[in-house]
C-alpha cells in the first residue's frame, strides 16, 4: 500500500517498483527501500507459513516512515513485493536451485545469505523453516529478475549517471529495519545502525554527519554493527568517485509493536525526527557540492 501518491511514478508494468518524489529542486540523493513491500496476495496458495510469521521478515512500514520526505523533493525508490519473494538487496545470482523443479541456471553466487535460505528468493523463514509447500516453477520466478530486480537496479544506476553530470558528489541511503533481538548477537542492539561497509562505501565525513544527526535526535547509534551494509550499499558506494552509500537500520521496537506489527505510540515522533535529519542532510549536500564545484571552477 502506497499512502502518499504525490509525484508517484511506477517503473514497471506490474506496478511493483515505484519512485516517489523528485523534481527540479531535488538534492542528489536517493533513498532506497527494498524490503517493506507487503503485497502477499498473489502467493497465498504457495506458502506453508501463516502471514504473521512471513511478515517478520519484512522491514515493516519503513515506507510510511519515509513517505512524507517525497513532498519535499527527496527521491524514494521502493517496491510493493515482499522481501521473501524477491530480495532486491541481493546479487541476482544468489539463487537456490533446489527451490525450483526446473532451474538450469549455472552462474550461481554462493553466499552466507544463500546458504541460510535468504538468497534472491527466500526458501526459509526467520525460524529456518521451509516457506513453500512444493518446488516452484523457475520460469515464473526468472521473470521477476527482468521485470522487477533489473528495473529497480537500473533506476539506481540511472540516478547516479544523471546526477554525476551535475554534481561533484551523489549519495544513496538504503533504509531498513531490524528486530530488537537477534539470535546469536550478544551486544546491546542500537536504535540506529549506520553501515558503510567498514568505510568502503562512503566518505567518513558523510557517515559521521549521519551518525551525529541521529545522536542529536536522541537515538543510540552504532557503526557497522550488527549490520555493515548489504548488496546495495556495497555495490553503489564508490566514495573515491563521488558516490557515497550507507545503510540505515532502524530498530523495530522504537516505532513498532513487534508481536502484532502495529505502529506504537512513538511512531510519529520517530518519523518526525527522521524528517528533521533529512532536512539538515539537504543543507549538508548543498554545501558540500557547492564548495567542491567552486574548487573545480577555480
Amino acid at each position: 500500500m502506497i499512502d502518499n501518491t504525490n509525484n508517484l511514478k511506477y517503473l514497471n508494468k506490474k506496478k511493483t517498483i515505484y519512485l516517489l518524489g523528485g523534481g527540479n529542486e531535488s538534492p542528489p540523493i536517493l533513498f532506497t527501500n527494498p524490503h517493506s513491500g507487503r503485497n502477499y496476495y498473489h502467493y497465498k496458495n504457495d506458502i506453508r507459513n501463516d502471514l504473521k510469521q512471513l511478515r517478520k521478515m519484512e522491514d515493516t512500514y519503513i515506507d510510511i516512515l519515509l513517505n512524507d520526505l517525497s513532498n519535499n523533493g527527496f527521491k524514494i525508490l521502493a517496491t510493493t513485493t515482499p522481501t521473501i519473494f524477491l530480495d532486491l538487496n541481493r546479487d541476482y545470482r544468489e539463487i537456490d536451485k533446489n527451490l525450483f523443479f526446473n532451474c538450469d541456471i549455472q552462474n550461481i553466487k554462493e553466499t552466507r545469505n544463500l546458504q541460510s535460505g535468504y538468497g534472491l528468493f527466500f526458501s526459509k523463514n526467520h525460524n529456518q523453516e521451509p516457506i513453500y509447500l512444493k518446488k516452484l516453477d523457475w520460469n515464473l520466478y526468472r521473470k521477476k529478475i527482468d521485470e522487477e530486480y533489473c528495473v529497480f537496479h537500473n533506476a539506481i544506476e540511472e540516478f547516479f549517471n544523471c546526477e554525476k553530470q551535475k554534481n561533484s558528489n551523489c549519495y544513496l541511503i538504503d533504509f531498513h529495519s531490524m528486530p530488537s533481538k537477534l539470535k546469536g548477537y550478544v551486544k546491546p542492539i542500537p536504535e540506529i545502525c549506520i553501515g558503510d561497509n567498514f568505510g568502503k562505501s562512503s566518505t567518513t565525513d558523510f557517515r559521521e554527519f549521519i551518525c551525529n544527526k541521529f545522536q542529536q535526535q536522541g537515538f543510540t547509534v552504532a557503526k557497522n554493527e550488527p549490520f555493515s551494509g548489504g548488496y546495495i550499499t556495497q555495490n553503489y558506494g564508490l566514495p573515491n568517485h563521488g558516490s557515497s552509500s550507507i545503510q540505515i537500520e532502524i530498530r523495530k521496537d522504537i516505532y513498532l509493536n513487534e508481536d502484532n506489527l502495529s505502529l506504537n505510540k512513538n511512531f510519529f515522533e520517530v518519523k518526525d525526527k527522521i524528517y528533521k535529519i533529512c532536512e539538515e542532510l539537504r543543507d549538508y549536500i548543498e554545501l558540500n557540492n557547492s564548495s567542491l564545484n567552486k574548487k573545480r571552477i577555480a
